[in-house]
């Protein structure tokens, strides 16, 4: 059955999809970035489609991303929430949603985030080869404010903290 988009009156609209994951309650402007972490690269061979800034009621203006035949690790979920801490996961089956959960920003990040502080132990590297590091450690932020709009990330070994965009931009 081949899908595609129809128009009716003024408003654009977008197939269901049969198998997948249709993430919703995405900030405004932020799908590109949720598009991003997740891997989708253009000629991907899966069905994606992109809404940004659509009206909502408990949002004012939102984004949502539907992905056909994508299902997500808990990796993928910690760096929504932490890109749309607000973000409402659907998993589709057979067109249906047959669970739907918020995402929740985990009390302590392991391995998402990049430490921005060049001095920490996290980012200090070999004199002898910088590529490699001085010490197997992975990164481990803390969430401050975790219900707030805006969290902020307390990186565990140094102390610095990172805003949310700031965060978003050392996904790892």
């Amino acid at each position: 059955m081949e899908k595609e988009e129809k128009k009716e009156g003024n408003k654009l609209k977008i197939d269901l999809i049969v198998e997948g994951v249709v993430i919703d309650r995405i900030e405004r402007g932020q799908a590109p970035e949720v598009i991003k972490i997740l891997g989708i690269k253009p000629g991907t061979d899966k069905v994606v489609s992109i809404a940004m800034n659509v009206s909502s009621k408990t949002m004012d203006r939102k984004d949502i991303v539907k992905i056909e035949g994508k299902e997500l690790d808990p990796i993928e979920i910690n760096k929504i929430a932490i890109i749309a801490p607000r973000a409402r996961i659907n998993i589709i089956k057979d067109t249906h949603v047959i669970n739907k959960y918020d995402v929740k920003i985990p009390a302590v990040i392991e391995g998402l985030i990049k430490c921005q502080n060049p001095t920490c132990i996290t980012r200090a590297v070999r004199d002898d080869n910088p590529s490699v590091p001085k010490e197997p450690v992975k990164t481990r932020f803390l969430t401050l404010n975790p219900k707030s709009k805006e969290p902020a990330f307390e990186c565990d070994y140094c102390h610095s903290i990172l805003t949310r965009q700031e965060a978003i931009n050392a996904l790892i």
